[in-house]
This record gives C-alpha cells, sequence and structure tokens, in this order.
C-alpha cells in the first residue's frame, strides 16, 4: 500500500493458455487498460500482468487503487462482460468488505477523534454494561441522532440508543461489535457530518458507512438497515459554527448514499429534502444555530420516517 493507494494482485486463469495463441500478456495487459479507460475508472490502474510457468493458463495481475468510491470501480467492473474484469471486479468486493480497505488506507492521517472523546468512552462505557435484548428498532449515530429521545417520539420504550454527542464515522466502526450484537430488526445510522467538520474527504465517509453497512449485514443479515442522509445546515444563522459549512460536501455524500442503496442493500432515507428551505438551506423553522435541529426539526425527521412507514 501507499499513502494513497493500494496495489492488490489477482490470480486469473484463461480458459486457453497464451502460448496456444489465446491471448499474450502484451494483449492482456492492453485488454485490461482498455478495460479501466472505458468504464472511466480512475481508481484502479493495471501495472503488471504476469504469467505463470506452471499452469501456463493462470497469469497475475497487479494493479493499483486510488483512494476514492471504491463501490463505484466494483459495480462498473462487475458489470463488464469479460472474465478478466469480473475478476478483478470481486477481488474489490471481497477486499472491500473484508475490511482491507480501510485498514490499508487506514494510515493516511486524519483528524478521526470524536468531537468529545470523554463523553464517547464514557458512553461507551454506559452501553456495555445495558442488558441485550434483540430483535428491537436501534438508532446509530452522533449528536444529530442524540440530541432526541427518540423512545419518547415514538412512544416505544424498548427503542435502542446508540448514539454518542460529537461521534464520527471512524468511532461508529470502532465501537460497531457493541452494536451488531442487539441484531436489530431495523437499524437506522446517520453519521458523517462531524467528520466533514474535521475536513475528513467524501470518499472516506462513503467507505467508513459501506464498511458499517458490510458488517451489520454480515453479521445480523436479518436486520433491516435504513441509511439516513446527512442533513443539511443553515450558515446564515447567527453562530453557526463555521465548521459545519459543507453544503457541497453533504450533497456530495447524499448522492453517493442513495446510488448504492440497492447494491449493498440497505434503504436510503432522504432526510436530508424534508428540512431545506425555498433556498435548498436548513429550514430556520427546524434548526437552533444552523446546524443543530429544533424540536420541530426532529418533529419532521420522526414524521417522515412515520408517513415512509420505515417505522
Amino acid at each position: 500500500h501507499e499513502p494513497n493507494a493500494m496495489r492488490v494482485r489477482v490470480l486469473v486463469c484463461c480458459a486457453h493458455s497464451p502460448r496456444e495463441g489465446a491471448r499474450s500478456n502484451s494483449e492482456i495487459r492492453y485488454f485490461i487498460r482498455l478495460k479501466v479507460a472505458s468504464y472511466k475508472i480512475n481508481y484502479a490502474v493495471v501495472t503488471k500482468v504476469v504469467e505463470f510457468a506452471q499452469p501456463a493458463n493462470y497469469f497475475t495481475i497487479i494493479f493499483r487503487i486510488q483512494r476514492g468510491y471504491i463501490p463505484e470501480t466494483m459495480l462498473s467492473i462487475i458489470k463488464g462482460p469479460d472474465f478478466i474484469g469480473k475478476a478483478v471486479g470481486m477481488t474489490l468486493v471481497m477486499l472491500f468488505a473484508t475490511g482491507s480497505f480501510h485498514r490499508a488506507f487506514s494510515q493516511v492521517r486524519y483528524d478521526t477523534l470524536p468531537n468529545a472523546p470523554a463523553r464517547y468512552a464514557q458512553q461507551l462505557s454506559v452501553f456495555k454494561k445495558e442488558p441485550v435484548v434483540t430483535g428491537k428498532v436501534l438508532f446509530l449515530g452522533s449528536s444529530v441522532t442524540e440530541n432526541e429521545n427518540w423512545r419518547r417520539l415514538l412512544k416505544d420504550s424498548t427503542v435502542v440508543n446508540r448514539t454518542i454527542y460529537g461521534d464520527n464515522t471512524f468511532g461508529v466502526l470502532q465501537r460497531l461489535d457493541e452494536v451488531i450484537r442487539y441484531k436489530p430488526s431495523r437499524l437506522f445510522l446517520q453519521i458523517g457530518q462531524n467528520d466533514l467538520s474535521r475536513n475528513v474527504p467524501t470518499s472516506l465517509i462513503i467507505e467508513n458507512i459501506f464498511m458499517m453497512v458490510t458488517r451489520i449485514r454480515t453479521a445480523s443479515p436479518t436486520t433491516h438497515i435504513y441509511v439516513q442522509s446527512l442533513l443539511p445546515v443553515n450558515s446564515s444563522i447567527k453562530n453557526f459554527p463555521m465548521a459545519y459549512s459543507k453544503q457541497t460536501a453533504i450533497v456530495e455524500v447524499n448522492g453517493q448514499l442513495k446510488k448504492y442503496s440497492d447494491v449493498l442493500s440497505y434503504t436510503y432515507v432522504d432526510v436530508h429534502g424534508q428540512l431545506l428551505d425555498k433556498t435548498s438551506m436548513l429550514d430556520t423553522l427546524f434548526t437552533l444555530d444552523g446546524v443543530k435541529l429544533s424540536p420541530a426539526g426532529y418533529k419532521q425527521w420522526i414524521d417522515f420516517l412515520k408517513k415512509s412507514k420505515f417505522l
């Protein structure tokens, strides 16, 4: 791996040996480069193709993956008709699902600590002591979700709250095993705003969220996962915290979360669109400071979930 990329080796079996004239190493190398270019994938660059001596029809393809929207790469290549493209694509799927990308890229340094580390540690300690009751509705995220009493709003005392003030995607990944043990019937995830305030790249935020979905799906296959959009902000309001003035990035993240909902088998929930004013900013009726929601904002959110029959 490199600071912003990693190299991957793929062993591919051809139906015919290139020694028999089916395909030479140079032809395969050219073929894959052409395939990458045709899909407009900037993340995968084939650097080498090595023929195995025994047996002759096996090859090692070495390619370089740039940090970026890994699922975009996976989806594009897997849809290709050729066996080499599918081999590369499925390798990306396995690397992504097993956390290899996340571990390799974690060497790149960003400010990944929660906004309130002491609060994070304290709350996580409390969570670990609570009795585990499976099959319930669970809310997972940061202060946006924590700031309201979901049990009271939903009139359901069994709702599991796994939200922590100031948390980010890295913090959620770190504590995800504690969440998964509940094997909830429905899990509502809303996270990413604090990452943006620390200038974490949108591509990494998306990768982290997709990693959460993959881990939850693997450990609790019957859980219905709802990935909720990042919420809008309004920088025109007095005392607005400027670190959160990331509306363009918010729209970008939401677009990717919506795009890959079918591929990763979760339901995308567009809360963002329910809180906008006519200028596409967070409506002043729904916020206290341009970021935090007011009671009216939370009511709008919960009413939308109920109206959409997500709850």
